[in-house]
């Protein structure tokens, strides 16, 4: 009995049917100004229901648009979607600093980490840049608050409180009370995860568009500077010996540097499974284990920076 090749046929139907549209929507960002205005505000005003994508609906088009027109486009772009959404939150009767909250904590970013791409074909400049917005924040923190860590208590129990019936809000405190002193640095590497993730997936679009395969080379290449290696282990043996005012930012700020080579060590793993022939199972394997076992992004990390020191990336950013 045949089954007739519909069963066959229908995921991959459905599979070019999303890349279809997918590329359809990149086209119509990268034809012009105004198209590019409209798309982007519709897709932030969808990521207002989705807030945890919103880098990726709102920000990723961002890194298209500047990747491919250039970053006077993307500067366009990014005020034409402003006015256009602070009037919409207006008109909502919502603060127009949604609008300015966008530009600043995604539009901007990822237009600067765009711009670094852009201008070096390097992945490393993103991440780069990424990074030291991400150290910039966290350093800001600490001259403007007297005591970060009781500044974010006092912000995790109000989310908590007006989030959560008084006990499980109670209850969620105590869990979350060891993770209090790092939430500087988590919130930091958050953002800069989230520009960097932006940035790539506007690369791999851009690629996907005009340059089928040039996202894998690229990203084979990223390596972070060997300068950074030695500072960056001065700073894990500071957080481990100093004690004091200082320990907080320093541990901040290894934190973020570990974050940033933790994007190194993904691509040499990416770059060796390539070089070697080995079965994709591998990283789907490398990707399980990132989400299972938070000690392999330590370990990725690690991988990074060893890499990093022998040199083996073949990029310098």
């Amino acid at each position: 009995m045949n089954p007739g090749p519909a069963h066959g046929t229908r995921p991959g139907r459905r599979g070019s049917t999303r890349q279809d549209r997918v590329r359809v929507l990149g086209e119509y960002l990268t034809r012009g100004w105004p198209q590019a205005v409209v798309a982007i505000s519709a897709l932030s005003v969808m990521s207002l229901f989705v807030m945890p994508l919103a880098f990726v609906l709102s920000g990723a088009p961002v890194a298209l648009v500047t990747l491919r027109r250039g970053e006077l486009a993307g500067l366009q772009v990014i005020g034409g979607v402003g006015l256009i959404l602070g009037a919409l939150s207006a008109l909502a009767g919502i603060s127009p600093a949604l609008a300015l909250a966008f530009a600043v904590t995604i539009w901007l970013p990822v237009w600067l980490g765009s711009l670094g791409l852009r201008r070096s074909e390097s992945h490393a400049a993103a991440v780069l840049i990424a990074a030291l917005l991400a150290a910039t924040f966290a350093l800001g923190m600490h001259l403007a608050v007297p005591d970060v860590t009781g500044w974010w208590r006092g912000w995790l129990d109000t989310w908590l409180t007006q989030s959560l019936p008084a006990a499980d809000a109670a209850r969620y405190t105590r869990i979350l009370e060891p993770a209090v002193p790092m939430l500087n640095a988590l919130v930091a590497v958050a953002m800069m995860l989230s520009m960097i993730v932006a940035v790539l997936l506007g690369r791999a679009w851009q690629a996907a568009l005009f340059n089928p395969g040039g996202f894998r080379r690229e990203f084979h290449r990223l390596g972070l500077p060997r300068q950074l290696v030695v500072p960056l282990v001065a700073a894990g043996i500071a957080v481990v010996l100093v004690e004091g005012p200082a320990l907080p930012l320093l541990r901040d700020l290894l934190i973020i540097g570990l974050f940033a080579f933790l994007f190194h060590g993904v691509a040499a793993v990416h770059r060796t499974v390539a070089s070697r022939g080995l079965h994709p199972a591998w990283l789907a394997g490398m990707y399980l284990l990132m989400l299972l076992l938070p000690q392999m992004v330590l370990f990725l990390a690690c991988i990074g920076v060893v890499d990093a020191w022998l040199n083996r990336s073949g990029e310098s950013a």
